[in-house]
């Protein structure tokens, strides 16, 4: 199965959070979060991996990269926030194997130190390709995001059954703290197997592009996938 890794990146402001932290990013790199796309919002992404060798698709490999576009609707402050997109599984043969994937996602005001939002997704609708060999997929997950010791923290629980090909129902955790502006770093757990450590960057030498870097480590099988994901987001109309 090829998997999208998905970029978690938030930005909050320091009047959000009682003016105890400055503007910062925040992610957890391979693991989703309870945050979607705002609306009015493009989001594309990129995600090339290097790890064990994998016989899909037309030739072994052990280097892949797969893409998604989502586009976003609604306020989920004052109402609720939903999102649609369309992913490519695979680069190997561009466009041949894909689904589609929706969501929704609310967010809420806790108090002045912090923000909860849950997001409900689904994964794998209207499959084609190789992507037809699996079943529609679904995660339900909640995130806080907070300030600790004057960085911004996030903190993600959920539940999900697209971690595996059986869609068996597993966990997800996840845990992401600012270390300066622009620099995040995060460990989280995806399912039963999947370990995830990286970090996330968006300096300004990338032009509002966030990228991250993380290497994924599977316990039943002890092997290793570096796995490097690249996003920009675009406003393109004001909800």
């Amino acid at each position: 199965m090829t998997t999208i890794f998905k970029i978690a990146t938030a930005v909050a402001l320091a009047v959000g959070f009682g003016g105890q932290v400055a503007a910062q990013t925040i992610g957890t790199a391979g693991v989703p979060t309870g945050f979607g796309i705002a609306g009015g919002t493009l989001a594309l992404s990129m995600s090339g991996s290097y790890g064990p060798e994998r016989t899909g698709g037309p030739n072994p490999t052990n280097g892949d990269a797969s893409g998604s576009v989502l586009l976003g609707f609604g306020n989920p402050v004052s109402g609720l926030g939903v999102q649609g997109g369309v992913n490519v599984t695979s680069f190997r043969n561009f466009g041949a194997s894909g689904y589609l994937s929706f969501g929704v996602h609310k967010m809420f005001q806790a108090n002045e130190r912090g923000v909860y939002s849950i997001a409900l997704n689904g994964s794998h609708l209207a499959p084609w390709g190789d992507a037809e060999r699996l079943d529609p997929g679904a995660s339900l997950v909640g995130s806080y995001l907070t300030s600790l010791g004057g960085n911004l923290a996030m903190i993600s629980l959920g539940a999900a059954t697209d971690t595996n090909n059986a869609r068996d129902v597993e966990g997800i955790f996840g845990f992401g703290i600012g270390v300066s502006q622009n620099v995040a770093v995060s460990i989280g757990q995806i399912g039963n197997d999947r370990t995830a450590v990286g970090v996330s960057f968006a300096p300004s030498l990338l032009g509002g592009n966030t990228l991250s870097v993380s290497v994924n480590h599977n316990h039943r099988t002890n092997d290793n996938t570096l796995v490097v994901d690249i996003g920009r987001a675009f406003g393109l109309f004001k909800q």
